[in-house]
């Protein structure tokens, strides 16, 4: 990390809201988060969501308007200008504020977020903050559901994972492969909780970049399943190191030169359509296996599951979002991708079993066999006592 330019990333207590100390506030954006990765009752979650949604809302941005801007510049020079005021803060403050960073300028952020929003629900209309939408704030947790959500996803991977490490025996040739892209999964998971539950740089960078490890390494494991065996192991050895280095140089682009916030999602879903396309394409030509349906599903689920990513509305209660509905629809499908993995890891394993193991032919193998092929000749045209110079008899 420090080879790649982030102490900076690591100041948990970055001000919310850059305060202009001679009298205004400048209200910085905040990128959208997305995460690039589930079932039918979430498209009727949607539509329930959609028809409860208030009429009218249109999405602008709360932290540009005179309403938030008066009252945050206000309220940080009446509670958080001086040592004094923030010290008082302190006192009073709720320990699960206090534990999760909520400094005296973000509470002023919070607050006047709400205030900004009792302002425009007077007109029917719903504003964002920094790109993103107001959420009800649960013990500190800046969006709860999102929260619960992600952390749905991270049990099932391990309950997932659990279950294939019992299941497939270390030794199995897939084994190593799947191991790093479950506890890839897990930390991606882990951080997407930790990003909704505080939206600060190192949980937003650690989130983004969680993501896309697992996107860019289940590509990867594609190309393992389908054709590494084939590759002779020094084409292996640089496959692997292209995708090592591409997501350093990834990393290296985005934290040093520019974070292209465009640019990431659109790499994100590039990866990500390559990789549902081979694993279509792979159900597709091993359709004959029972099991090749558990993959097909969880491809199709989450393609269509992308389209709760596609649509922003305004969340409903202030609670659920189209993202954490997208968090919630992919929470049961690492159940069913690691039941394929393991039924795939089991079936190859059979398979290799299965394969006879055809000892090296010497010159009396050879004989034998050719005289086994005469005699079986010999048997079509009813001839079943030759005798040789020596009486060797062939019956």
């Amino acid at each position: 990390m420090s080879m790649l330019s982030t102490a900076g990333l690591l100041r948990s207590a970055r001000p919310r809201w850059k305060i202009d100390r001679s009298g205004g506030s400048s209200p910085r954006r905040r990128r959208r988060h997305s995460q690039p990765f589930a079932v039918g009752p979430v498209f009727v979650i949607l539509i329930l969501t959609l028809a409860a949604a208030p009429e009218g809302s249109r999405a602008s941005f709360g932290d540009q308007s005179h309403v938030f801007m008066s009252c945050i510049h206000n309220c940080f020079f009446g509670n958080c200008s001086t040592e004094g005021d923030v010290s008082r803060f302190e006192h009073r403050q709720p320990w699960h504020l206090r534990l999760l960073g909520w400094d005296c300028e973000d509470e002023c952020g919070h607050q006047c977020m709400w205030k900004t929003v009792d302002y425009f629900d007077s007109f029917d209309e719903r504003v964002q903050f920094r790109g993103k939408w107001p959420f009800v704030r649960w013990l500190g947790l800046q969006e709860p559901a999102s929260v619960f959500f992600s952390l749905l996803n991270l049990f099932a991977h391990i309950y997932g994972w659990s279950e294939f490490s019992r299941r497939v025996a270390p030794n199995n040739r897939f084994y190593a492969l799947w191991k790093t892209h479950a506890y890839l999964a897990m930390n991606a998971w882990l951080w997407s909780t930790a990003f909704h539950s505080r939206d600060i740089p190192i949980t937003e960078f650690m989130d983004y970049f969680g993501a896309f490890s697992i996107v860019l390494y289940s590509l990867y494991a594609l190309v393992a399943r389908m054709i590494m065996d084939k590759l002779e192991s020094a084409v292996q050895w640089l496959v692997q190191v292209a995708f090592i280095c591409f997501f350093i140089f990834h990393l290296y682009y985005m934290l040093n030169v520019k974070f292209d916030y465009q640019y990431h999602i659109t790499l994100n879903i590039t990866t990500g359509i390559i990789n549902s396309a081979g694993w279509l394409y792979w159900t597709w030509t091993n359709r004959g296996r029972p099991y090749a349906a558990k993959c097909a599903f969880v491809v199709i689920s989450l393609l269509a599951l992308s389209s709760l990513e596609v649509l922003d509305f305004s969340p409903v209660w202030f609670i659920f979002d189209a993202h954490s509905l997208w968090h919630l629809g992919t929470a049961p499908l690492p159940l069913i991708w690691y039941r394929f993995l393991i039924d795939d890891c089991r079936y190859e394993n059979i398979k290799a079993k299965a394969q006879p193991t055809v000892p090296p032919a010497t010159g009396r193998t050879l004989t034998r066999r050719g005289f086994a092929r005469v005699k079986e000749l010999l048997k079509e045209i009813n001839v079943l006592n030759i005798h040789n110079d020596d009486g060797f008899t062939l019956d």
